[in-house]
């Protein structure tokens, strides 16, 4: 096969590229013209750099996919004998996995869905297990994904009893998601399976169209539950506020202050009033004279945190039913408050961070290594020093990773993660490379969840999931240039 210059560029290639276009887009859209107000949200210096993000995004995609020559693998990948191996080894992780998220044996995600924010609580809660327990978990977190995968992407490949035992762990493994009442593991399943579902359908013409429509159904299912469960766990946590505020008759910021231990650590050393910096008088008065109104609408309308609030006369908030208005106003939220950090931080100084921005859940480690508080050198602690208390909210990856590169050098790594993308939906697509999808499909979550944070280097479970994927891939690519290849 020859791909060749401009040839390469149509809609089927470019699919990924214009998904994360509209990603990262669409998010900062919302964040810049949605109906949540910000200050200073309409900076300049922040629109300028949402366009170089995307425009080497672009770049570094396109790059790879109008290159001259494309390698056709002979495919020497044992689908069967993978699913074997996975099949056995979660049969052993199915307990611990469930009783380190949730603290219980098995799912119990009746209960969980009965009020799922007491569930969210109480998984938040869970008892520290440690020990073999806790190490049985973290090797689930790396395997359950290859799991869900290749059981979606290769169902109809796969032995009958094989199958069998892989769809009980897959659900297995979703009802203890259910079962914590966080969003996070919902939605991984959710993407997982979207793009999944499109992987399935672009590299797979000329099979038979039922399996297309089983898979694009279920992918569909999915995508629905997932937003009926966001919708049920915000609704559940909006209850539980309202309750709260009846009862105590304060409002929600003071209510989130004092109940999270982890805010009162943020407000005790840094404060949550914005500082007057980077809060013009006149954004801090526009607050003041709408937060009562929409306070009065919904609790979570407004933050004293932020200084920030739904606009109730936004065209987006008018043409919302009056039933969805606060899932689609907090879903927004979610999705675009991020740029608010990078609109702060970009008028800070770089100071690196020795990639311990980037990965911060070594930062302590590192810390009693060396002695030297890697923390105070990263965005993420000077954001919150100046007033913005970006730990408590969302701050994107950009400013992780700009702790360690710096605001440009970010640019520069968009270039570089799109060349990478773009190679792996080529090997996908046209190779059908078992390798490639598996660690595809996960590190296509991490880039839509960069809206957050980057999560491979905030805890254990995603670091190691996310480099024991990404070092199989680079040991496969290694291994794969040393055979012969058909041009």
């Amino acid at each position: 096969m020859h791909i060749k210059n401009l040839s390469a560029i149509n809609f089927r290639n470019c699919l990924l590229l214009i998904f994360m276009e509209l990603v990262i887009g669409g998010s900062f859209f919302l964040y810049r013209s949605g109906p949540w107000i910000y200050p200073k949200q309409k900076s300049t210096k922040l629109l300028i750099y949402v366009i170089g993000l995307m425009l080497f995004f672009a770049i570094g995609y396109l790059l790879q996919l109008v290159s001259k020559k494309r390698r056709t693998r002979y495919r020497t990948d044992s689908i069967n004998n993978s699913a074997r191996i996975l099949m056995v080894i979660n049969v052993f992780l199915l307990v611990p996995y469930c009783y380190g998220k949730t603290g219980n044996v098995f799912p119990h995600f009746i209960t969980a869905l009965s009020n799922l924010s007491v569930a969210y609580t109480t998984s938040a809660r869970a008892v520290s297990t440690g020990g073999i327990i806790h190490i049985l978990a973290a090797v689930a977190n790396v395997v359950i994904y290859p799991l869900l995968l290749i059981t979606f992407f290769y169902y109809e490949r796969i032995s009958v009893n094989k199958r069998r035992v892989m769809l009980v762990e897959v659900i297995w493994y979703y009802l203890t998601e259910i079962s914590t009442g966080h969003n996070r593991g919902i939605f991984f399943f959710t993407i997982l399976m979207f793009i999944c579902c499109i992987l399935f359908v672009c590299s797979n013409e000329n099979k038979n169209n039922i399996y297309k429509r089983r898979k694009v159904i279920l992918a569909t299912a999915f995508v629905v539950l997932a937003g009926v469960y966001f919708s049920m766990s915000m609704g559940a946590r909006n209850n539980n506020t309202k309750s709260e505020i009846e009862m105590t008759g304060k409002d929600a910021s003071t209510i989130i202050k004092e109940s999270d231990s982890y805010s009162k650590m943020i407000v005790g050393e840094y404060g949550y009033r914005p500082s007057v910096t980077w809060v013009s008088e006149e954004d801090i008065q526009k607050y003041n004279d709408n937060k009562d109104k929409v306070l009065k609408i919904n609790p979570y309308y407004a933050t004293d945190f932020t200084y920030s609030y739904v606009d109730t006369n936004h065209w987006i908030y008018r043409l919302m039913p009056s039933r969805l208005r606060f899932y689609m106003m907090t879903f927004i939220y979610y999705i675009s408050h991020g740029y608010y950090a990078v609109n702060v931080g970009l008028d800070i100084p770089f100071e690196t961070a020795f990639g311990l921005g980037t990965f911060s859940y070594f930062q302590g480690i590192a810390e009693r290594i060396f002695g030297v508080d890697f923390y105070k050198l990263t965005y993420v602690y000077k954001i919150n020093q100046s007033g913005y208390p970006v730990s408590l909210y969302w701050g994107t990856a950009y400013t992780q990773w700009a702790s360690d590169i710096s605001w440009l050098g970010v640019i520069v790594l968009m270039g570089i993660i799109g060349y990478v993308i773009s190679k792996l939906w080529i090997a996908v697509v046209y190779e059908e490379d078992l390798f490639s999808m598996v660690f595809l499909c996960p590190l296509m979550f991490y880039l839509v969840m960069i809206l957050s944070w980057w999560h491979p280097g905030m805890s254990g479970g995603d670091f190691v999931l996310f480099h024991v994927l990404f070092l199989s891939w680079i040991v496969h690519e290694l291994r794969s240039s040393r055979k012969d290849y058909r041009w």
